[in-house]
């Protein structure tokens, strides 16, 4: 974790969950695509300053989405909605527990991106765990909510071969939730990767000046 002011901290926060919002709102509701783009600013948070941070600002997330976009769409505030961090918070908690030992990052390059890549790919399937049972709370506190809308038919058409609603959650979710976070950890690794490089370029710069 770096230290740095935490007034400057605090802002990048801010705007890494306003950033969170605008993408989500972005691809699951105006394209539709079957993606949820809700953590890729929080991985990046991650990555720069750790796990309580990224924590933060994904909670916010749902905070903010609960009283904006969702509110504006279905016109309620449903607080129950605040479950689905939990795919989330689990996806940031298995990405840490890859990356908390920052001598791994001193390998091969190969090595660490792979490393990276197996990080996502864990996430994503402790994520689909949680998410499923996250939906099943939500369903069980109102039958008619729907699943999320953007893995919808999957969920669905796994639901149709009349197997136990926990793993047609499971099954419809794994591979968007695969996908979508391999995509946010790769992204929050790589922007992280490029501002420390910029930094250091920056630094040397005015070693030299």
């Amino acid at each position: 974790m770096r230290k740095e002011n935490p007034g400057k901290v605090s802002l990048i926060c801010i705007a890494a969950t306003l950033l969170n919002v605008a993408l989500s709102e972005l691809v699951m509701f105006r394209l539709g695509l079957p993606l949820f783009f809700d953590t890729n600013f929080s991985m990046l948070v991650l990555f720069y300053y750790g796990l309580g941070h990224a924590m933060c600002v994904q909670f916010a997330y749902h905070i903010l989405m609960i009283f904006g976009p969702l509110y504006l769409r279905y016109a309620t505030i449903d607080f129950v909605k605040i479950l689905y961090v939990l795919p989330e918070i689990t996806a940031l908690f298995v990405v840490w527990l890859f990356i908390r030992k920052k001598e791994i990052f001193n390998k091969d390059n190969i090595f660490v991106c792979l490393y990276i890549i197996l990080a996502a790919i864990t996430a994503g399937i402790a994520a689909s765990v949680t998410g499923s049972l996250a939906n099943l709370l939500i369903i069980a506190s109102d039958p008619k909510t729907p699943t999320t809308a953007n893995v919808e038919k999957t969920i669905e058409t796994f639901r149709a071969l009349r197997i136990p609603a926990f793993a047609a959650l499971f099954l419809g979710r794994l591979p968007v939730t695969i996908l979508d976070k391999a995509i946010s950890t790769v992204f929050g690794f790589s922007m992280s990767r490029l501002i420390k490089h910029l930094n250091r370029l920056k630094n040397e710069k005015e070693r030299y000046s």
